[in-house]
């Protein structure tokens, strides 16, 4: 059992604050801002397209929209904006870049030795090549790869036939065509050239089957 006693009020003291239930549903409700957030739907539109950066690198760029339309009109500010403010272009042919240098120093003969005697050419060859350009690139272990260009095949981007040998053993192979020196091949350069490879097949195949070509020898465009 619980005993109560009355306490007399101490002189002085703040007469204690009255509390009064508010009912719950009374109470004021504070109010909220609403934030709507849109979803795009899954079968929006979405347009895309490539872009480089002043110094060549790609950025896949995207537009979405609730459709094509909106995506595409999306796509092309997003371009106008990024070659406004960071000069990407969409196409890397319009990039400022050095000029590549033609050919190293010295440059190439510009003619076939007068008075040499015509190279021979090797009695059993499997075909012959009709070269417009030469191309050289020194290697770290101190070979060179030396690789002919197809007229006939302006299309291709790499050479078809191709030596791997010191810039001394290359003089040899070119000596029937010109005064090429080691000079010629100390630095990466491409030399318009007026050729004929006479190559055989090798018995080394290429991942395709094909065999690789051999050079035997070189001789002036006929």
């Amino acid at each position: 059992m619980t005993e109560q006693f009355d306490v007399p009020p101490v002189a002085g003291a703040v007469p204690p604050v009255p509390v009064v239930p508010v009912p719950v549903s009374a109470s004021p409700e504070l109010p909220r801002k609403a934030f709507v957030m849109e979803p795009l739907p899954e079968a929006g539109g979405i347009a895309y397209c490539e872009m480089f950066t002043e110094k060549g690198v790609k950025i896949n760029l995207t537009g979405r929209g609730h459709t094509a339309a909106e995506a595409a009109d999306n796509l092309v500010d997003g371009i106008m904006h990024a070659a406004s403010k960071y000069k990407w272009v969409a196409d890397p042919a319009k990039l400022s870049r050095p000029a590549p240098t033609q050919y190293a120093t010295p440059p190439p003969p510009t003619s076939y030795p007068a008075g040499a005697p015509v190279p021979a050419v090797a009695a059993v060859v499997s075909g012959v090549m009709h070269s417009n350009k030469m191309e050289s690139k020194p290697r770290p272990d101190g070979r060179v790869d030396l690789g002919f260009f197809d007229a006939d095949k302006p299309q291709l981007k790499y050479a078809e036939i191709n030596a791997c040998q010191g810039a001394a053993d290359l003089v040899k192979i070119l000596q029937g065509v010109g005064s090429w020196t080691p000079a010629h091949f100390a630095a990466a350069a491409t030399y318009p050239v007026d050729y004929d490879i006479h190559w055989v097949a090798s018995t080394n195949t290429k991942k395709s089957g094909e065999p690789y070509k051999n050079i035997v020898s070189v001789t002036p465009h006929k």
